[in-house]
């Protein structure tokens, strides 16, 4: 008869590899759960049966929503709910003020808007995080003379002005 004992497999070398990527793997996602950066955009889920989430928790009779980019109270961003998923976006008190339109469906803004004093246009593209705000970002389609744009992009935030 073998009078070897037989080794347990977390003795051996594969045993051993396998319990130390189990460990890494466990350490690496509670780092990055417990470590993740607040401004980075968080999609919302849309639920069965719901065309918008944004502007959220309105009242019904609410058709306006307004909101402070990056949180400075003289940059207001007003969104007006038209019909179903169209909303009107616009910056009227701005140094710069714009005006658009957007689709909002499940946490996704898209839409396009033209500045009033100048030729310049922009497309606008926005994700609504968990705490109300949406992370938006402004792609310069036209410059203010009306010349294509060289591809300047803006990031902002709009947080809820309450």
């Amino acid at each position: 008869m073998n009078d070897e004992k037989k080794q347990s497999f977390w003795t051996t070398i594969p045993g051993i590899l396998t319990g130390l990527a189990a460990v890494i793997s466990a350490v690496a996602t509670l780092y990055i759960a417990l470590n993740k950066d607040p401004s980075q955009p968080q999609i919302i889920q849309k639920p069965p049966g719901v065309t918008s989430q944004l502007p959220p928790k309105q009242v019904p009779s609410a058709k306006v929503r307004k909101y402070l980019m990056d949180k400075q109270p003289n940059r207001i961003i007003v969104i007006t709910h038209l019909q179903q998923n169209k909303y009107r976006i616009e910056e009227p008190s701005s140094p710069w003020p714009w005006e658009g339109d957007a689709t909002i469906d499940g946490g996704q803004l898209t839409g396009e808007a033209k500045f009033r004093n100048s030729l310049a246009t922009m497309r606008v593209k926005g994700v609504a995080r968990g705490d109300e705000s949406i992370v938006v970002k402004y792609k310069f389609i036209t410059c203010s003379d009306g010349k294509p744009s060289t591809g300047r992009i803006d990031n902002h935030i709009w947080y809820p002005a309450n």
